[in-house]
């Protein structure tokens, strides 16, 4: 079996381990931390493996730590977020995965060239998602949310970009997805109550993180 499909097949147990179990633990925020982080944890060692082992060029190695650095913010916001209902873990997990959205910008590619009417349309989207959660968000959270938006936005923008540039399909479609995955986020916690919004949030989000560094590895 190739290192891809065992680290798919491992990343997919973890995922479903933690949609069937940390879910639900509420009580036991620690076990829950240790279950949602752990997909995203093979996900680093898969990375890491590929810079130590991997025999690649200064450049490519340059590419790959850039994405580990997101994986590693990713987990700290994980684990924040689980803590949500504290307002300073809330905004330091914005924070964590702001971080983490400027990073796969940097692995997407940060050019000034792109295709112009695909920016604009994400903008466009990105803005109306803003403007619909606005009227729900407390003062502390109108400015740290603008600038998530905007930044996942531009990672969104440059996914597409790389797409239309290069064919790379699963960037595309995991950045979809962790657009998705977020727009879905915020809609559940300040509009309205999603059903089964936790599992369909993190469904989309596990499998974006895997789509995004399967297709950068």
């Amino acid at each position: 079996m190739s290192p891809i499909l065992l680290l798919t097949a491992l990343y997919i147990s973890l995922a479903v381990g933690y949609l069937a179990l940390g879910c639900y633990q509420d009580d036991k925020r620690w076990l829950k931390i240790i279950l949602k982080i752990a997909p995203i944890v093979t996900l680093q060692f898969h990375v890491v493996n590929k810079v130590k082992f991997g025999h690649l060029e200064e450049e490519e190695q340059s590419h790959l730590i850039t994405l580990l650095m997101a994986l590693l913010f990713s987990s700290l916001g994980d684990a924040l977020l689980v803590y949500q209902r504290n307002p300073i873990c809330f905004v330091l997990g914005i924070v964590a995965f702001s971080i983490q959205q400027v990073l796969y910008t940097l692995v997407f590619g940060y050019a000034a060239d792109g295709v112009f009417p695909v920016g604009i349309a994400v903008a466009a989207v990105t803005v109306l998602i803003y403007c619909y959660i606005l009227p729900k968000l407390k003062l502390y959270l109108v400015l740290p949310s603008a600038i998530y938006c905007i930044l996942i936005g531009c990672m969104l923008w440059r996914a597409l970009v790389k797409f239309h540039r290069y064919g790379n399909v699963l960037s595309a479609v995991g950045a979809v997805m962790f657009y998705l995955s977020d727009s879905l986020l915020a809609v559940n916690k300040f509009r309205y109550r999603i059903k089964y919004g936790e599992l369909i949030i993190m469904i989309t989000y596990y499998t974006a993180q895997l789509l995004i560094v399967i297709s950068n590895t």
